[in-house]
């Protein structure tokens, strides 16, 4: 579901940031002493900045907090009859609405037929899909603590790293040292909450922790097998971060077949698609029918059209290059890649007849952007010679070769860019 970013201003935030502190330290015993009372102090500025609706949000959120001591897992239910289901059913169309406020209120008026782990985990998932995650996080963590060998901790770990990595990271590292104590999904969770914490640490030590990662999200992918994959989207970022791990150890085929093996539970993810075309690429011409599947569905991610741009470069088929190139610059993309594909596109254009001071004005753009790019230099100078001409298609740019590009794009690929599964889960 699209979350909506501006449900809360920043004083909303703000307030419920401190409501959540406050409220566990009143549930630690602590709610009297001098810490909570400098909480309570620190809401005032906000509270008074916020519009009178956000107040009133603010309100029941402290309501729905107090749920947490005042509620009690095994509390006696009032029984769900054809009108509670009906509100349950209210509740649900409000969700797809995205009407979060309307959602909320509905649950607040049917708790009493919710079980308190339930009831968290609906407050967490509304919160969550209003983009609220440290919100999202509290409810979540309630969940968690009553069923933890259940899917709510690793809701509580994809919210909380979103809201907060570094304290994601340290509830992560618990589930490894125990993870057979935990569903296989929140194994999963963790693993990539761990593996999304190394990638901006040097590459040795980055693919140490992944390695370490592999035997035990392994073994979460079987599990998950013999539950005849009940949990889609586990199953699928497992793929992702083994293969992934298997890709930055040299191990290619390791990497295909977990990538595959992804592939075959959601043929059309875009993340694995493209990683696997990536890793292919001139390698198996099946590499370019993944990637031309990427483009097809509309990837957000600049390397399909990167990589199509190059093949299509390589291949003698210069106005699709040019087309290519031009839909990857639209793209985010680092100076090093914007300098290929405008030598690319310049190499393109040439072919293709276009004025000359346009084509020597994109070699020199390729050139500014990476004053390092020697092919580009070449290529310009290649141009230049030609004093007017069109080139022949015999004449010989510099061009990188297939396993230079594949090496180029897995060193430059952002996973965190991707558009990776998101945790959806059954509670």
């Amino acid at each position: 579901m699209t979350a909506t970013q501006s449900f809360g201003a920043h004083a909303f935030d703000l307030v419920a940031r401190g409501m959540i502190v406050l409220h566990q330290l009143i549930a630690d015993g602590k709610g009297d002493e001098p810490e909570a009372d400098a909480v309570r102090d620190s809401l005032d500025a906000p509270l008074a900045s916020m519009s009178k609706s956000e107040r009133e949000r603010a309100r029941m959120l402290s309501g729905d907090l107090y749920s947490f001591t005042e509620l009690k897992p095994d509390r006696v239910l009032m029984v769900a009859n054809a009108e509670a289901q009906a509100g349950f059913q209210a509740i649900y169309n409000a969700k797809q609405r995205r009407q979060w406020d309307v959602t909320l209120d509905l649950i607040r008026k049917w708790q009493d037929y919710l079980p308190l782990v339930v009831l968290s985990y609906m407050r967490g998932s509304t919160w969550a899909d209003a983009g609220k995650h440290e919100i999202a996080s509290a409810f979540y963590a309630k969940a968690a603590d009553i069923e933890p060998k259940g899917n709510y901790p690793a809701l509580y770990l994809d919210s909380l790293n979103k809201s907060s990595p570094a304290k994601a990271k340290g509830v992560a590292e618990q589930v490894m040292k125990s993870p057979s104590s935990y569903s296989p999904p929140t194994v999963i969770q963790a693993a990539h909450v761990l593996a999304t914490a190394a990638r901006p640490l040097p590459a040795n030590e980055a693919r140490a922790i992944e390695t370490q990662l592999i035997p035990v999200v392994e073994e979460a992918m079987k599990a998950l097998e013999r539950d005849k994959m009940q949990e889609p989207e586990s199953y699928l970022m497992a793929a992702l971060l083994i293969g992934s791990a298997y890709e930055h150890k040299g191990d290619t085929w390791a990497a295909y077949d977990y990538y595959s093996r992804g592939l075959r539970v959601e043929p059309q993810n875009d993340a694995l698609l493209i990683l696997r075309g990536m890793l292919m690429y001139g390698i198996n011409p099946s590499a370019i029918s993944d990637l031309e599947t990427s483009v097809k569905m509309g990837s957000k991610t600049i390397w399909p059209y990167f990589f199509l741009a190059h093949h299509y470069l390589v291949s003698d088929r210069f106005d699709d290059c040019r087309k290519f190139c031009e839909r990857a610059i639209e793209l985010r993309a680092s100076a090093p890649i914007l300098s290929e594909l405008l030598d690319w596109l310049s190499i393109a254009e040439a072919q293709l007849r276009f004025p000359a001071e346009r084509v020597r004005r994109l070699f020199e753009d390729a050139i500014c952007h990476d004053p390092h790019n020697d092919r580009a230099k070449k290529n310009l100078s290649i141009f230049n010679g030609l004093a007017g001409r069109h080139p022949s298609t015999e004449l010989v740019w510099e061009k990188r070769t297939e396993p230079s590009i594949r090496a180029f794009g897995i060193a430059e690929c952002d996973l965190n860019k991707l558009q990776l599964p998101q945790m959806s889960l059954s509670a």
